[in-house]
């Protein structure tokens, strides 16, 4: 065992059935605990990429939200109540990529669960009364969005990346919500949703075999879909910064992102170290610095965004405005130090047994084993990796991270910041990384 070290055995994953139906939608039950519940999330990758017209921003939303109203079997009212009735609930979502449904219920109530969501997805009913509530739920959504500068600065970051890509779109028109239609909405549902953009994972105790041929009985014969998505993004090679102006705001909120050399998920474990030891957990290095030595700010962290072609490293934070600059500073000199020299084996150490709790904890919950089987399955990472994960960080040395810094780590930016103009542009011109890039 390496000195300051807790020993911590490796995880066992439990037991995992995989199935591809002919129709093209994967399922993976698993078998977890012994309290009588069932949790299932149901993912259909649907969301930006299937938007590919500008005015469609938003499509996914405003289906999700419809999605609750009900089916030709269920209204919204009757869903809500009938899983209350089978001692849980259920939960419609969307995310830039991918359509959530997650449910929970008693075990013996699961396969009913599953005959209520595929008439939800299958035969929705999307009442055209309910429209202009949906409507302006979104509205007022965009408007909270719309002064929140983690949400402006989280947008301003990818418009820089990605730019005219959807991914790269920002927040959509007011004048385009209004035009969605119950038309455009059934045409959408029509065209983006079907079998194979369907995940589904089931975990809880619960008989395989019955929940497996309920899932065939229900969805076996959904069809193929038609539509069309977009290509995955080309990224920006000319990094930009801009800086939106909040007039007299106390604070600044700061967003920088990098895009990693030559990532291959090989390397996704000694980025995890990586973005530990900098920003992204309460014991990193720029955590300590700003938060707990400076003061500059309550919550910076820095996380790592992966997708099977490329890997960006973020950081984030909330500064006092008359630090703005300074926290700039300070980021960037912890960021040289790590690609300047080793960390010791003490600090090494002291991160691998916290990565490795922190593992653990990612595999203590139905929803977070739902969340770690569904990020590998998009990736394409094999399930054997989280068994091993352990001891893939027990063996890393102070050199490897070294070596691993040095060969993803560059000098080229992506900065958004939302704060007061007047009285941070000035100072933070005169820094280096702001008088290279362009600003938007």
């Amino acid at each position: 065992m390496k000195e300051n070290t807790i020993e911590i055995d490796d995880l066992r994953l439990p037991n995992i059935f995989d199935k591809k139906l002919a129709n093209g939608m994967n399922i993976s039950l698993v078998e977890y605990g012994n309290l009588p519940l069932v949790n299932m999330q149901f993912i259909i990758n649907i969301g930006s990429l299937s938007e590919i017209k500008h005015e469609q921003q938003w499509l996914t939303s405003f289906l999700a939200n419809y999605l609750k109203e009900g089916s030709k079997r269920y209204n919204g009212t009757n869903i809500i109540d009938l899983f209350a009735s089978y001692g849980g609930s259920i939960d419609i979502s969307s995310s830039d990529d991918n359509l959530f449904i997650n449910a929970e219920v008693l075990s013996k109530f699961a396969t009913n669960a599953i005959q209520i969501i595929a008439d939800i997805l299958r035969n929705p009913i999307f009442p055209i009364q309910q429209q202009r509530r949906i409507k302006d739920d979104l509205l007022r959504n965009l408007d909270l969005l719309q002064v929140d500068p983690q949400a402006l600065t989280s947008a301003r970051l990818n418009y820089l990346i990605f730019q005219d890509h959807p991914y790269g779109r920002e927040f959509p028109q007011k004048n385009n919500v209004e035009k969605f239609s119950h038309s455009i909405l059934k045409s959408f549902y029509k065209n983006a949703i079907d079998s194979t953009k369907t995940k589904v994972y089931v975990i809880g105790n619960f008989d395989i075999n019955q929940i497996d041929h309920q899932l065939e009985n229900s969805f076996g014969d959904w069809g193929f879909g038609n539509g069309n998505t977009v290509k995955r993004p080309k990224l920006a090679q000319q990094n930009t910064w801009s800086l939106i102006d909040r007039e007299e705001a106390h604070q600044s909120t700061i967003k920088l992102g990098m895009r990693l050399n030559n990532f291959s998920i090989d390397d996704y474990p000694r980025l995890i170290m990586i973005n530990a030891l900098l920003g992204g957990t309460f014991i990193s290095r720029i955590t300590t610095n700003i938060r707990e030595d400076k003061g500059y700010s309550y919550s910076p962290i820095s996380q790592l965004s992966v997708d099977k072609q490329y890997c960006f490293w973020t950081q984030s934070a909330d500064v006092s405005t008359e630090v703005t600059k300074e926290s700039f500073q300070e980021i960037f000199f912890e960021i040289n130090r790590l690609t300047q020299k080793a960390p010791s084996s003490k600090e090494l150490n002291g991160m691998i047994t916290h990565l490795s709790g922190l593992h653990l904890i990612r595999f203590s919950t139905p929803r977070s084993i739902i969340s770690q089987l569904f990020f590998a399955d998009k990736l394409n990472i094999q399930r054997s990796f989280f068994e091993s994960y352990i001891s893939i960080l027990r063996d890393f040395t102070p050199q490897s991270i070294f070596d691993q810094v040095n060969k993803s780590f560059n000098d080229n930016y992506f900065i958004a910041i939302a704060g007061d103009k007047k009285n941070i542009y000035e100072k933070i011109c005169k820094l280096k990384y702001f008088r290279k890039v362009n600003e938007y």
